[in-house]
């Protein structure tokens, strides 16, 4: 038996199984207002999703009749309607249209753990991250002409194009901020200390997405820690077939407030320092340009460590693999610097738990800094102890100009 499940309109005839039959379910007959049709469900508030017309296994039953419900998303198709995704952060949402919140105001989803299909659609000038925590699926969307505005706590501030932390999936989603400069779109610079142009942690899964930002970041966090990268600032889960083409301008230090660590990079700023879990980064890659300066009355601290790489800023755990970087990197300070790694070591005192893999990758692009430690590939590895850690660099070249020649 077919149930509308809050359905408006429409009929179906009950289908006819036995126990073990294997038939192909009969196509949706229900309409219902403000809601698109996704599929079927055995459960009436259940998440697993059976497709339209698709084969059903007739499992043994006390019932003679089976209930197999309607599944809905609601049309998201105004502001109104995607600032009420707080109401039911569980629920099924698909985006009919583009929305523009130019001279509005999005509320930031506080946590998700629905499912959100942009459909191809666009969400469009957005002032501020689209999610905090996103713990359920985020697919099929494009974020454009944003701001990188910031949720901050005192002088911390972090950034995220279409939101703060992943833990579930983002797939097939895209962020273009191209253009700093237009109204109502963007700010100018942006002053934080975690920035990401996807999302700012991720803990969960990142693939076919993109992001394709540039902007001037002003980092000032007095002895804290600065972290960037075009797609995403932290990655302690898995990014794979993603790319970022971004130019990103870091200021550093502002009116005396100077960080003691920052790390920079094309696609992430740092992969995971947990070895619990096993953090990776396949088949990416990274164009475009990252360049730092000293902001206007900024107290500069030679001593801040600036770890920067045309893909990842510091790699300390996981796997790197089948990826490349073609990104130009400048400074007019001191730095580390390398064309697809700023650092590759060890976060642990136990050398036998490290692991950083890294292979079949490349980097093509310019190393123009003051000084420091720059290499084509990696500007400079070291263990936890006397003791290497272990990693396998394996197919890997580099091509372009580097200040002083490293790995």
């Amino acid at each position: 038996m077919y149930d509308g499940n809050g359905s408006t309109s429409g009929e179906m005839n009950n289908q006819l199984f036995h126990v073990g039959d294997t038939l192909a379910l009969n196509e949706n007959q229900f309409s219902r207002d403000g809601y698109t049709f996704i599929g079927w469900s055995i459960e009436k508030t259940s998440n697993d999703i059976i497709k339209d017309k698709a084969e059903y296994t007739m499992q043994p039953t006390s019932y003679e009749i089976v209930k197999i419900y309607a599944k809905w998303a609601k049309e998201i198709k105004t502001v109104a309607d995607f600032n009420s995704i707080n109401e039911n952060n569980t629920g099924y949402y698909t985006l009919a249209n583009d929305i523009d919140f130019i001279n509005q105001t999005p509320i930031t989803i506080e946590a998700f753990y629905g499912i959100f299909n942009g459909n191809g659609h666009c969400l469009k000038n957005s002032n501020r991250s689209l999610f905090y925590d996103n713990f359920g699926e985020i697919i099929n969307l494009r974020v454009q002409d944003c701001a990188f505005a910031c949720n901050e706590s005192g002088y911390v501030g972090v950034c995220g194009g279409l939101l703060i932390n992943n833990f579930g999936l983002i797939s097939s989603c895209g962020v273009i901020a191209k253009d700093p400069k237009k109204a109502n779109s963007y700010y100018d610079e942006i002053s934080a200390s975690k920035i990401g142009g996807v999302c700012v942690h991720n803990s969960g899964i990142i693939k076919n997405s993109f992001a394709n930002v540039k902007a001037t970041l002003t980092c000032y966090v007095n002895g804290g820690v600065v972290f960037a990268g075009g797609l995403c600032a932290i990655n302690d889960g898995v990014i794979q077939d993603s790319f970022s083409d971004s130019d990103l301008l870091i200021k550093l230090g502002n009116y005396g407030w100077t960080p003691s660590y920052s790390y920079v990079g094309g696609l992430v700023g740092r992969n995971s320092t947990d070895i619990s879990i096993h953090a990776s980064i396949n088949n990416c890659y990274s164009t475009g340009s990252i360049e730092f300066e000293i902001s206007q009355n900024a107290d500069y601290n030679r001593s801040v460590s600036v770890f920067a790489g045309g893909l990842v800023g510091t790699f300390y755990h996981g796997t790197l693999s089948n990826s490349f970087s073609e990104v130009n990197l400048k400074s007019v300070f001191e730095m580390n610097a390398g064309g697809l790694v700023g650092a590759s070591h060890c976060y642990s005192s136990v050398s036998s738990q490290c692991s950083q893999d890294i292979r079949n990758c490349f980097a093509l692009g310019k190393i123009d800094v003051l000084d420091g430690w720059c290499g084509g590939l990696i500007a400079f590895t070291y263990s936890c102890n006397t003791i290497n850690c272990y990693r396998s660099n394996i197919n890997l070249f580099a091509t372009g100009t580097v200040c002083k020649e490293g790995i």
